[in-house]
């Protein structure tokens, strides 16, 4: 299949993007000019010290995402900038950011050495308000991506100064992963993953207005959750709306079989009562074409959600329940995740 965009073939299959969420638990995202080479470290604008110390952690396998990010000339600011996003545990509404900035790009490498030994970097500013937006626009790793992501920001730029989006920053990013489903994004704090989205649903996120409905299509998944989680979580963001967004939430894997897995999620109310959700998934694998220059499908797993219950615990605590001790959950009839109820 050569000559052929990922992404179109993923639109024509109509492959269903949710449940597809990356999940790692540190995300480190460096400020560094496109255009960016396919292994983005490798670019010209790279610092050499800082390529070296890439390489070396790629050979490590190091769990972090690394990221380079890039704002428009206009926006730029002197130095670079490094934002660090942390998976919390227990009950979270969104990762945990820090923010620095160095007044050389050769200083960013000390600066990443301080955080993983556990020195702390830069500010804590997960709860300014402030929501960063990536979007893939690295046309060098998949050329749906350039092909896709690039233009939609553009429009994204040219749109947000209308709207005083002054909380809002939107940065081109390198390979966030998915691209099939381009053009892909991921709003942080949050770390919700979209993909295939249009500029108008891209606008109501952004936003954060209008009906949930017409946004989900596009939605790839809460990358706090393994991936059969962000299927029920998708749910209670359909049920529940914008306020959802608001919510503290955590979850617990519970059993995951062949053909089937059972889940809970536990939130907590306003009250401080908590409810948790239970709820059993069924599982298939689809062929899919992941990258424009793959010459053969892969498989993949898919999730659709069968079952969905919830009870309310009154006594002010809000804690997961392990998956030894968690019970199995009923099979019942097989729903759409807009029918589950």
């Amino acid at each position: 299949m050569s000559g052929y965009f990922c992404a179109d073939q993923a639109r024509h299959s109509v492959e269903n993007c949710l449940g597809t969420a990356p999940t790692p638990s540190t995300y480190v995202c460096i400020e560094c000019p496109s255009p960016w080479a396919p292994r983005h470290f490798e670019s010209k604008a790279t610092p050499d010290n800082l390529r070296h110390w890439m390489a070396e952690q790629a050979s490590l396998r190091q769990p972090a995402k690394f990221l380079f990010i890039a704002s428009h000339p206009a926006q730029h600011q002197h130095g670079a900038r490094i934002l660090f996003f942390e998976k919390p545990s227990g009950l979270a509404r969104c990762y945990q950011r820090r923010e620095t900035r160095v007044s050389d790009p050769t200083q960013i490498v000390d600066q990443l050495q301080r955080y993983f030994s556990g020195k702390k970097v830069g500010i804590d500013t997960t709860h300014s308000g402030d929501r960063d937006i990536l979007i893939c626009t690295h046309g060098a790793y998949d050329r749906c991506c350039g092909r896709y992501g690039y233009p939609l920001y553009r429009q994204l730029l040219k749109w947000a100064p209308q709207q005083k989006l002054g909380h809002v920053r939107l940065w081109q990013a390198s390979h966030i992963g998915g691209h099939r489903f381009a053009p892909t994004l991921v709003d942080f704090p949050e770390g919700r993953y979209y993909g295939g989205i249009s500029l108008v649903q891209a606008q109501q996120l952004l936003l954060q207005a209008g009906e949930i409905q017409d946004l989900l299509p596009a939605y790839r998944g809460w990358g706090l959750f393994p991936r059969p989680l962000q299927v029920i979580e998708a749910e209670l963001f359909r049920q529940n709306g914008w306020d959802w967004l608001k919510t503290r939430v955590g979850s617990t894997l519970v059993l995951e079989e062949t053909e089937s897995a059972q889940v809970a999620l536990s939130c907590q109310l306003p009250s401080g009562d908590c409810l948790t959700y239970e709820a059993e998934l069924e599982m298939e694998s689809v062929k899919v074409y992941g990258s424009c220059g793959d010459t053969q499908p892969s498989w993949t797993k898919k999730y659709r959600l069968l079952h969905l219950s919830q009870k309310l615990s009154n006594n002010g605590a809000c804690l997961l329940r392990s998956p030894e001790k968690a019970p199995k959950i009923r099979t019942g009839k097989a729903l759409n995740s807009a029918q589950a109820s």
